[in-house]
C-alpha cells in the first residue's frame, strides 16, 4: 500500500489488477441473475433430454457461488430482493420473446408490483 499525502488528509492508492477492478458486486450479482435465469429456462428442456440437467445444475451452481460476493455491498435482504425479482423478470421476458408467452394485464400488474418492491427495498 502506497500512501499519498495531500494538503489535507492522507489516503491509501491501492493497486489493483484489471480483473479486480472489473469483478465489482454489481457485476457479481447481475452475472448470478443471469446465470440463475438462464438455469431456470433450460428446466423446460430438461423433459425431452437428461443430458440438460448439466447446463442446469452447474449455472445454479455457478450463480449460488457468486450471490454472495456482492454482499460487500449490499445487505442479504437487498440483494436477494434484486436476485429474485429481477430473476422473475427476466424469466417472464424471455418467455414471452421465445416461447410465446401471452402477456394479460395480471401478469402486467404483478411484474409492476415487483419492480416497485424492488425500489421500495433498496
Amino acid at each position: 500500500m502506497l500512501l499519498i499525502s495531500s494538503v489535507n488528509h492522507i489516503k491509501p492508492l491501492l493497486f489493483h489488477s484489471p480483473i479486480q477492478r472489473i469483478m465489482t458486486p454489481d457485476v457479481f450479482l447481475t452475472s448470478s441473475i443471469l446465470l440463475e435465469t438462464t438455469s431456470t429456462l433450460c428446466l423446460q428442456k430438461v423433459q425431452h433430454n437428461k443430458w440438460w440437467f448439466i447446463p442446469v445444475y452447474t449455472g445454479y451452481g455457478i450463480s449460488f457461488y457468486l450471490f454472495p460476493k456482492c454482499f460487500e455491498k449490499y445487505n442479504l435482504n437487498v440483494a436477494y430482493t434484486i436476485w429474485s425479482g429481477v430473476g422473475i423478470l427476466f424469466t417472464f421476458l424471455v418467455d414471452v420473446c421465445l416461447q410465446r408467452e401471452a402477456i394479460t394485464f395480471k401478469k402486467v400488474l404483478a411484474l409492476f408490483m415487483i419492480i416497485n418492491g424492488i425500489c421500495m427495498i433498496k
